[in-house]
């Protein structure tokens, strides 16, 4: 009987063990099953589950790869973006998650030709960490210190230009969620009127013509036409279009004007602002491929909706590609095939005086800049003798003695630079003051600095060539640099022409 129990104690021994061992292994394979399952986008959503969705977002088809709606371990629901976009060396791809307040909760780039030591710093954990948590569902997104409650994504030093595309992209991700949550508010970007350019377009003759805006405000849209401007000549009633649109360059986007007749073959067009390199994307600014523009057809009848690039453009519907420009050329190109589509839609509602509100010239203008010309030694009054001399210079006051203030515009990191120039009437530069800026501390705001201000003064505008080789690049800061350097030329060719 002794025997018999202990085998019996022993079988339930060991039934129990395997028991044991089987409900482990169940646990253990369960729990593995689990972690397979719940997050395939850890890295851009940690607390994302399973529950996963792709989907797509209506006006948003052409901007993103793939678009994912989540759910949240709390329950709340969530996005990913991979997006598609142009830095500096090429196209990059990334995924970020956004939840529906829109606060980034990771960032994960997945291919990029950005240089490295310089853009490819944003393919790095460091750069990662510091988007996650920032807000861009307010209305505003920019760049600079990363003030992640404010929306402002970490300046990339040394890599303004990528900076400057991730910030672009982001926008659009913001603009795209602002769709998709009522929690997030898309970011607007303000559409200057230019009216210098306007000058340009209409050979100054600007007060020869009344004014009237296309006032459809479900007729815009970001990527396609943006402004439309009736001008009527008050003499002989000929009708022709401002048209205003916004193409998506390699350094940011380029803000540009078209003037058309009424059968929308192009006068002429202007690039109201840009910030690609000056020697690749920025010939778009050049006379010559202005020129190749003059006369584009853009097709009352609408047989032909798309243009084409070519290095010889010989045909009316044909875009100059620009020797080392290929995106800026495609952007260009890609821009003005989708106001040709927007031009089929405003064909139709051309003639409903409703739609139009009459606008007046010289009311764009009422805001021209009054700058502080005692801030230059010596200066006590001035008087103004010439004012839109170009696209940078917008005034020339004579000072006297000590020669003539030029009062600048130009274009830089954070937006406008305005600064002045005294130059004596020999062609040395007498003095240099920055009226105002928004460049970045430690970067760009190095315009501020007495050893940037010692360069220019003393220079002669007769004597100096391109002013790229007399005034150093601020380190980091390519396009205030930019900037600087059109403004400083464009006050040398002011000059000459005097």
């Amino acid at each position: 009987m002794r025997k018999q129990g202990s085998f019996i104690t022993t079988i339930l021994v060991l039934a129990l063990v395997a028991a044991l061992i089987f409900g482990v292994n169940q646990f253990l394979m369960a729990e593995e099953a689990k972690e397979d399952k719940v997050n395939p986008f850890a890295s851009v959503y940690p607390t994302a589950t399973d529950q996963v969705e792709e989907i797509e977002v209506e006006g948003y088809e052409d901007k993103f790869n793939k678009v994912y709606k989540i759910k949240d371990e709390s329950g709340a629901d969530g996005y990913i973006f991979e997006a598609l976009d142009n830095g500096y060396g090429g196209e990059f791809v990334y995924q970020v998650g956004v939840s529906a307040d829109g606060t980034i909760q990771g960032f994960k780039v997945l291919s990029h030709s950005e240089t490295e030591g310089f853009g490819a710093a944003f393919n790095t954990p460091e750069y990662a960490s510091s988007l996650t948590g920032t807000k861009i569902g307010t209305g505003k997104l920019t760049f600079g210190e990363a003030n992640k409650d404010e929306g402002q994504i970490e300046l990339i030093a040394g890599a303004t230009i990528t900076t400057n595309a991730v910030t672009d992209s982001l926008i659009t991700v913001a603009n795209a969620l602002s769709t998709l949550s009522e929690d997030v508010q898309a970011v607007v970007k303000e559409l200057p009127y230019y009216p210098d350019k306007w000058q340009e377009l209409f050979a100054n003759l600007i007060s020869e013509y009344e004014f009237k805006e296309f006032e459809d405000k479900d007729f815009y849209r970001e990527d396609g036409i943006r402004r439309i401007i009736e001008a009527k000549n008050k003499k002989t009633n000929e009708i022709s279009y401002l048209v205003q649109s916004t193409a998506s360059g390699i350094a940011g986007d380029i803000d540009y004007i078209l003037r058309l007749d009424e059968n929308y073959r192009v006068f002429g067009i202007e690039i109201g602002k840009h910030s690609e390199a000056a020697d690749k994307g920025g010939k778009i600014e050049d006379p010559v491929y202005k020129d190749l523009i003059k006369g584009l057809n853009l097709d009352k009848n609408f047989i032909t909706k798309a243009t084409k690039l070519r290095k010889e453009p010989k045909h009316e519907k044909d875009i100059l590609l620009i020797s080392g420009a290929t995106v800026t050329s495609k952007a260009m190109k890609d821009s003005l095939d989708q106001v040709i589509e927007d031009l089929t839609r405003f064909n139709k509602l051309k003639n409903n005086e409703d739609m139009f509100k009459p606008i007046n010239f010289d009311d764009l203008e009422s805001d021209k800049k009054q700058y502080d010309h005692s801030l230059f030694e010596g200066v006590e009054s001035t008087e103004v003798i010439a004012e839109n001399v170009n696209d940078k210079v917008l005034a020339i006051s004579d000072a006297g003695d000590l020669g003539k203030i030029y009062d600048v515009n130009s274009e830089g990191f954070g937006g406008m630079i305005e600064f002045g120039i005294l130059v004596d009437n020999d062609g040395v530069i007498k003095d240099f003051v920055i009226y105002k800026h928004s460049e970045t501390p430690s970067f760009g705001a190095a315009i501020e600095e007495d050893s940037y201000k010692n360069q220019i003064v003393g220079k002669n505008l007769n004597e100096i060539g391109d002013v790229a080789n007399e005034v150093d690049a601020i380190a980091g800061s390519t396009i205030t640099t930019n900037g600087m350097h059109a403004g400083l030329n464009a006050v040398k060719e002011a000059f000459k022409a005097q």
